[in-house]
């Protein structure tokens, strides 16, 4: 079956959903986040959890986002999440250091609202793969203007 997807933003985007990446939807431009004690979950690369922690604990301790990368890394190896710029806003993507499956966020995770993910569904990024190859694939990108994006694959 067909799918399209339209994808707004720079070209980055398009790479990031090829690849099953997850985006967070909250700007961390301060570069800190108030998560101590809060959960990430992960379905896919691989089942963790995070348990984010400030130092010195306490809710009222901001994390620098280096070390919410570091943590993130340090229970999932299989990711190498990032920071990137979009205009004035940085997002947090969580994408694998090999894409292969995608990552799938867990709904349950204490952290998802305050990161900007769902808490009602799981959020899921799949890997496409190239045209002709396994399912999904990459069937047709068309650029609509310069920030947004038509994607078509085989489901």
């Amino acid at each position: 079956m067909l799918k399209s997807k339209k994808i707004s933003g720079p070209t980055d985007r398009v790479n990031f959903y090829y690849a099953g990446a997850v985006i967070c939807g909250a700007n961390f431009s301060s570069g800190q986040v108030f998560a101590h004690n809060l959960t990430l979950k992960f379905k896919q690369p691989a089942v963790a959890t995070v348990t984010f922690a400030a130092i010195p604990p306490g809710p009222q301790t901001p994390i620098p986002m280096a070390d919410i990368i570091s943590q993130i890394k340090t229970a999932v190896p299989a990711l190498e999440p990032r920071l990137v710029r979009e205009g004035n806003v940085m997002r947090l993507v969580l994408i694998e250091a090999t894409p292969a499956s995608g990552v799938t966020v867990d709904k349950t995770g204490t952290v998802n609202s305050l990161f900007g993910l769902s808490d009602s569904a799981d959020t899921e990024g799949q890997f496409i793969n190239p045209p002709g190859g396994a399912t999904p694939y990459l069937v047709w990108l068309s650029a609509i203007d310069a920030n947004t994006y038509i994607v078509t694959t085989e489901e």
